[in-house]
């Protein structure tokens, strides 16, 4: 689904779970995590993932730029 919208996915709180698995690396699509929520639950993204990491600034920064936001459970 974000392909087709050309959109970003950024991973907050549980989210950031999906990094230990390969279905968050999408081609195509600029995927975000949230770095305090990783930190908490001791996920770090692998370093050839494409995934960045980012703090509360850059999330208002990335929200604030774009043109939808959906959230999702």
């Amino acid at each position: 689904m974000a392909i087709d919208l050309g959109a970003d996915i950024v991973l907050l709180q549980n989210g950031v779970y999906a990094l230990l698995s390969d279905a968050v690396f999408v081609a195509g699509a600029r995927v975000y995590a949230f770095e305090e929520d990783c930190a908490m639950r001791g996920i770090a993204p692998r370093p050839d993932g494409g995934i960045k990491l980012i703090n509360y600034a850059e999330l208002v920064d990335v929200l604030q730029s774009s043109d939808h936001v959906i959230g999702m459970l």
